[in-house]
This record gives C-alpha cells, structure tokens and sequence, in this order.
C-alpha cells in the first residue's frame, strides 16, 4: 500500500477489525514524515489472527513513519519488518510477542506493548526507540538496539509475568537518558554492550 490515505474513509467509531492481518504482511508508507498526519486514526483497530501479522514500513523518500493511533488486538504476534519506522500509540492487547525484526518499532505513548499474563515477550534486532515514553514488558531478547531518541527520561521495565530473558544487543541513548528496570522473579541477563546514562536498577531478583 503506497500510502494509508489510500484506504477507505475512517470509519467514524471504533472498528476493532478494521484491518485483519493473519499471517500476512501489510507494507504500507507515508506521505509525510510527521506521524501526527501519516497514521491509521484511532477508529481504524487492528486484529491480529492466531498466525500473526507482520507489517512492513520499506523506505521512501520521507522519514517513512506511520503511526497506528488505534487499538491493536487480538490473540497472534505482532513482527516489525522494513527500514521505517513504525510508531504505536494505542492501548494495545494482542498475545503474541512483539518482534522488531528490521527497522524501528517507535513508542508513540506509554505502556503500549503488552505484558503480563498470557502476552508476549519481546524480541529485537532492529530497534526499540522508547522515544521519551515508559513501557513495561514480559521478556527481552535478540541482539538489536534499544534505544530512546528524544528528549526526557524513560524506564523500561523487563521481566514482567516472572519472565526469564537474555538480551545481547546495545542499550543507549542517543538523547535523554534510560533506565533499565528488572521486575519480578525470572532472571535478566544483558549480554551486550550498554550505553545508558542511568545505570540499571535491579530491585530483588536477579540481574
């Protein structure tokens, strides 16, 4: 899809399957490279089918980041492909793990991955650009990039559900600054270099 505006006309409610992705890829670009225009609005839900789906932001001549404002549900895994840059503002509850397999995978507002019982881990060998907000997440693996690329100074909370984990990649931040929070009792290794300013804070349990 060259650009979202060649969809239909937004449906003026919430439409929880607006889009259905199960097993498939949607490619879709922008017109602009301000999310605040080039998004799928918050009436336009998301459902991801038992075999997930994959969305692929390739590049253009922008920036290349689309937004999904709205809500994306449903029971399968949600995968990041291509070199843009892809930023989630909604409430967001599918069970599958969430994989930033190229690419950024952007937060748009806090706590928009999902976590806890029966939700995903986290899988990156893109990047994850916190992007000024705090999320809390189940697992963390893979040996790409975590990353926060504006202004403030998020926390990302791993290890939610118990979960254990080992993340290879580079934690830094390129602006602000990172807090890394190990949360309940699995155990979080970080293999990989680290290039955060906070250094992680690790409360009972293991790190």
């Amino acid at each position: 899809m060259a650009d979202r505006s060649n969809l239909s006309v937004a449906p003026a409610g919430f439409t929880s399957d607006f889009m259905t992705i199960n097993g498939g890829t949607l490619s879709t670009a922008s017109a602009s490279s301000n999310p605040a225009t080039a998004n799928y609005g918050v009436t336009r839900g998301f459902t991801l089918g038992a075999s997930g789906g994959t969305i692929e932001i390739p590049n253009t001549s922008n920036s290349n980041i689309v937004a999904i404002l709205g809500v994306i549900a449903g029971a399968g895994a949600l995968t990041k492909t291509g070199v843009g840059t892809l930023n989630l503002q909604g409430v967001n509850t599918y069970s599958g793990n969430t994989m930033v397999s190229a690419g950024t995978l952007q937060l748009g507002a806090a706590n928009v991955i999902p976590n806890g019982a029966n939700k995903g881990d986290v899988t990156v060998t893109g990047t994850l650009d916190l992007n000024t907000y705090s999320d809390t997440i189940n697992g963390l693996s893979g040996a790409g990039t975590v990353d926060n690329s504006a202004a403030g100074a998020p926390i990302l909370a791993i290890g939610n559900n118990n979960d254990t984990s080992t993340f290879s990649g580079v934690i830094k931040n390129t602006v602000g600054t990172v807090a890394i929070a190990k949360i309940g009792t699995g155990t979080l290794t970080l293999s990989g270099p680290t290039r955060i300013a906070v250094r992680p804070h690790c409360p009972p349990g293991h790190c």
